[in-house]
């Protein structure tokens, strides 16, 4: 059974079915955007999460220019809401010019860190290098989903790859997307991708859970195991991630690694999920 993971470039969704019928991927496109179809045989990896975009915000002071050191945030939640047309009327062009000022204070963002880490003392160190950690996982959302910069996996698996060494969880679980759909990395490997997925899950990263439970579900990369697979999910959905608590209704109302089948508690999480916006999780509550 295959991998099912989204591609965060905008904040919409799209539908891409290949010849095997059992394999949907979908690209989600926001924080809120559309989830992935899943089915009783199937589960679904959350979406990539665009650092919580809600609206304009300060974003119009950012495009008079502003402090690359704390507002970099800024020009991405105001290039998402231009080309949603969210808050302000749509506008692609003027999005895709705010994703390069994006991208251009990441990346200086991302040198300032690592001057800082080679000239600070040890103790600062630590915060440096998280920074640049942060910066390069954000660096390889640019490069994966054309933000600012031409598309270039394997320049996006890069940036994750420096992001994921240096501990940051988001970079080990966007990694471990790309080693499951093999983009930017040469080829699949279920069994890097269990890692990575493994890595971001150890240190409470929802997205990484659930991945990783997917991976149990499925048995890719790893053994199936059901009973592992709802543990993960049901961390995930502990969390509010909206496809973890899908995922773990479906569980509950097949009976898998739960027990026995309880449809209250399927209900229950899949209206947690259809509270967030999860389409299946919304489907799921109207075939109940």
């Amino acid at each position: 059974m295959s991998c099912y993971t989204g591609d965060a470039a905008g904040e919409r969704g799209q539908q891409h079915k290949n010849s095997d019928s059992t394999t949907t991927e979908q690209q989600a496109t926001s924080n809120n955007g559309q989830p992935f179809i899943i089915s009783k045989q199937q589960s679904q990896f959350p979406p990539v999460n665009a650092n919580d975009v809600d609206g304009v915000h300060d974003g119009d002071i950012v495009r008079d220019g502003g402090d690359i050191a704390c507002e970099w945030r800024c020009y991405l939640r105001a290039a998402a809401c231009f080309e949603q047309g969210r808050e302000v009327e749509q506008d692609l062009q003027e999005a895709q010019r705010l994703y390069r000022l994006y991208h251009h204070a990441l990346a200086a963002l991302a040198a300032l860190a690592a001057l800082a880490t080679r000239r600070q003392g040890p103790r600062d160190n630590d915060a440096a290098a998280a920074a640049a950690a942060e910066e390069q996982f954000h660096l390889g959302e640019c490069y994966e989903f054309g933000r600012g910069v031409d598309k270039d996996e394997k320049e996006a698996a890069r940036r994750y790859r420096l992001s994921s060494e240096q501990g940051n969880a988001d970079g080990q679980w966007r990694l471990g997307m790309c080693y499951c759909y093999g983009r930017g990395v040469g080829k699949k490997d279920f069994n890097e991708a269990v890692r990575m997925f493994r890595l971001s899950a150890e240190q409470g990263n929802a997205r990484g859970q659930c991945c990783l439970g997917v991976c149990y579900r499925n048995g890719e990369g790893v053994e199936k195991d059901m009973n592992e697979a709802v543990r993960q999910f049901r961390l995930s959905a502990d969390q509010g991630n909206e496809q973890g608590q899908c995922n773990l209704g479906v569980c509950y109302e097949d009976g898998t690694g739960v027990g026995e089948k309880d449809f209250n508690e399927a209900v229950r999480q899949f209206r947690l999920s259809a509270d967030q916006g999860d389409e299946q999780a919304q489907c799921e509550l109207g075939l109940l």
